[in-house]
């Protein structure tokens, strides 16, 4: 469930087919027929099969995790099948647990889809010659004869995690979203797309307590989490916060096998806070689970080369946590030690910005631009390093409409509500934030669970005065797995406690370390001496550093050999005045992305 690809081209199939095979994959099966070639490839760690023949030539292939009333495989994908014969893409969607995308062949037509939410992802591109569909963007540009970028669009990937619409920062290459459908007719082989909108209902949810839309809300999670337990050993990727500590509760209160894990890095690319390790490890203990502690760590900063050859590998998603060899390395090496399912407690539904306690009569369109064009250093439009940021905003407010009008929400010019600002804010997190669950079923399954259709679309539709403080979330626990609660909290970036009367998070004061005076001055001083005192604050910090961590020191140099890097390269300096303002992260997101555009090359 690594990757397939879908072609009318012999020579974009070829193309393909050698790119995988550099990127040393290994093929699940093929199907050539009238108008087609079909390619499937194995995820590199747990060879689930994901290609399905029926005597009659149909045919189902799916890449990520897909749980159809059984384990991954060739059931589910049978199963997937018989769903999709009975009611098409909306009846397998609504069926099927996971994240995934699907090709699915009936008679002399063949239709691609996604899970509901998009949240795996798949990409499309078509030309007067031939079409081509892929769950992978570098597959998708490798068979193109000229490559175009947008430049502007390509920044956005970078800082914002993802763009938002459905155009990549490819010209002509295009992502699916998770109503969309395309359709092939064999034999000619001509493809179309459609849009099938849908939308939660919220009639059933709007119930006049919390106390009841928690009691209805944990049917629905038993319901899904009994399908996961089925999958046998489950790993649940385990944090000091609250919502991996949802998805546990989920996962006891049905009884399941279970086993934690902590990734522990050795820079800001991946974590390296020990609160947060230490209580991870104490759930494990009070909860008499085996506790694993991953080694995440990386030898960053890359050379061209290897970022090349990790580029030619894993394509545009092996950026997450700077591509960290370690990480890659566990889940990849002793593959028999693994667990059969990985489970991680992210959701956008549950997301620590919490649009939903905000208190506003309404919301313009341009504050939910302002709320999502951010970054490291605060908002886009107030960066002083960032070039064009007015067409910056343009592009992305044009991408952000797009999306809407694919999706089915509804955003007044006049302002929307906070029930629709709120979808609106949890739509584009999950484009933004699909990236690791989409590196992680490279390997091995794994699902977000509350990211699923049949627990994401009750969690819209809850009152947003249910929502407030984490009540909501907090009384879910308490409902699934109590004990949870009494056990020491790590929230969002600081120390947190449970108030059991009110069911609400409190969180620990913070203790900040006082400004220096350099950084008073750079935070008043005028825009034209602004850049000098940012770089005089940082290299005042480096030098501090010289006596600091290991994992500080190493931060350090991987963001000096990045930052050198990226303003050597045209496409920095056409972005930024200087780098002075962009995180260590940011910087190697934008050194990958640089990477694998050059490496494919392209027409400017």
């Amino acid at each position: 469930m690594a990757r397939w690809y879908l072609t009318s081209s012999t020579t974009a199939h070829l193309a393909a087919q050698a790119a995988c095979e550099r990127a040393e994959l290994r093929s699940s099966g093929k199907i050539e027929g009238a108008g087609f070639f079909l390619q499937s490839y194995f995820k590199r760690t747990t060879p689930v099969q994901n290609l399905w023949s029926g005597d009659d030539g149909d045919w189902v292939c799916s890449a990520g995790t897909l749980l159809c009333k059984a384990d991954p495989g060739v059931e589910s994908l049978r199963n997937c099948y018989a769903a999709f014969v009975s009611g098409g893409m909306h009846a397998v969607q609504v069926s099927a647990l996971g994240h995934f995308a699907l090709a699915v062949k009936r008679g002399a037509e063949i239709t691609i889809f996604t899970d509901p939410n998009g949240s795996h992802t798949l990409y499309y591109l078509q030309d007067h010659a031939f079409w081509f569909v892929s769950n992978s963007l570098h597959l998708c540009a490798s068979v193109m004869s000229e490559r175009r970028i947008d430049q502007t669009l390509l920044l956005i990937n970078a800082l914002q995690t993802s763009a938002p619409g459905e155009d990549t920062f490819y010209c002509g290459i295009k992502r699916l979203f998770g109503v969309q459908e395309l359709k092939v007719s064999l034999p000619g082989g001509s493809c179309s797309l459609l849009c099938r909108q849908t939308s939660p209902s919220s009639e059933e949810w709007n119930l006049p307590t919390i106390q009841l839309a928690v009691e209805r809300y944990v049917e629905e999670v038993q319901q899904v989490f009994r399908g996961l337990k089925r999958m046998g050993r489950i790993g649940v990727l385990c944090t000091g916060g609250l919502d991996s500590r949802t998805v546990l509760a989920g996962l006891l209160n049905q009884c399941a096998d279970l086993e934690l894990f902590y990734g522990w890095g050795n820079s800001k690319m991946t974590d390296y806070h020990s609160v947060d390790r230490d209580i991870s490890r104490l759930i494990a203990e009070k909860n008499g689970l085996a506790f694993y502690q991953m080694d995440w760590s990386g030898t960053q900063p890359y050379d061209e080369a290897t970022l090349e050859s990790l580029f030619h590998t894993y394509g545009f998603r092996y950026e997450v946590f700077g591509a960290s060899n370690a990480f890659i390395k566990s889940f990849s090496d002793r593959p028999e030690s693994l667990p059969n399912l990985f489970v991680g407690g992210y959701c956008p539904a549950f997301t620590n910005a919490k649009p939903w306690e905000l208190t506003e009569p309404s919301f313009m369109f341009d504050r939910l631009l302002d709320d999502c064009l951010k970054f490291h250093k605060g908002a886009i439009a107030e960066s002083h390093a960032i070039r064009g940021k007015r067409h910056y905003r343009e592009l992305y407010a044009s991408q952000v409409r797009s999306a809407f009008a694919i999706a089915g929400v509804e955003y007044p010019e006049s302002g929307a509500s906070l029930e629709v600002y709120v979808r609106a804010k949890l739509l584009l997190y999950i484009r933004a934030e699909s990236r690791f669950l989409n590196l992680l079923n490279e390997f091995c399954p794994y699902i977000a669970p509350f990211l699923l259709k049949q627990l994401y679309d009750p969690l819209l539709s809850v009152p947003m005065r249910f929502r407030t403080h984490d009540e909501f979330q907090i009384r879910l626990i308490d409902a699934l797995a109590p004990r949870l609660l009494d056990l020491p909290l790590y929230s969002g970036w600081g120390e947190a406690r449970i108030d059991r009367g009110t069911f609400r998070l409190i969180r620990e004061e913070e203790k900040r370390r006082p400004p220096t005076v350099l950084h008073r001055i750079a935070h008043m001083a005028p825009g034209a001496i602004t850049n000098p005192l940012r770089g005089a604050v940082r290299r005042t910090r480096l030098a501090f550093h010289q006596g600091g961590t290991p994992e500080a020191l190493r931060d350090a140099r991987i963001r000096d050999a990045y930052s050198r890097q990226v303003m050597s390269d045209s496409l920095g300096r056409a972005w930024f005045t200087s780098t002075e303002e962009l995180s260590v992260k940011e910087l190697s997101r934008i050194r990958h992305y640089m990477a694998g555009v050059r490496t494919l090359g392209y027409l400017s």
